[in-house]
């Protein structure tokens, strides 16, 4: 016959309620990920302008939705897309500085309005 102790018990029921825990912090992790995945989800049926509106291409939505149901998809595209609108900000702003660098060069070459060089 086999005694348990009553440390053997409390150890058990511990061992217990710390798995308990554990399963229903991943179930609520799980639910969250879910609604997130919702959000996405809602967020692809909008159209094109309005998908604009809220800074996000349809092309970003689908990707974000293709990650697995562990990433943060919601925070990923957040990411992606603030990526996407710096490098178009930096690109837009070379060609703002080529442009009038182009520009300086091409005026500071002509004669000022009203003067005629001859030669």
């Amino acid at each position: 016959m086999t005694l348990i102790s009553t440390h053997d018990v409390f150890h058990v029921n511990g061992l217990k309620t710390r798995l308990l825990h554990a399963i229903a912090a991943k179930v609520g992790h799980w639910r969250e990920a879910q609604n997130r995945r919702r959000s996405l989800a809602a967020l692809s049926k909008l159209e094109t302008w309005q998908l604009h509106d809220t800074g996000f291409t349809r092309a970003e939505i689908d990707w974000a939705l293709e990650l697995p149901l562990y990433v943060n998809a919601a925070h990923a595209v957040g990411l992606r897309a603030a990526q996407r609108r710096a490098d178009e900000t930096a690109a837009m702003q070379r060609e703002t500085s080529e442009r009038a660098a182009a520009y300086r060069a091409h005026h500071s070459l002509q004669a000022p309005r009203g003067l005629h060089i001859h030669h």
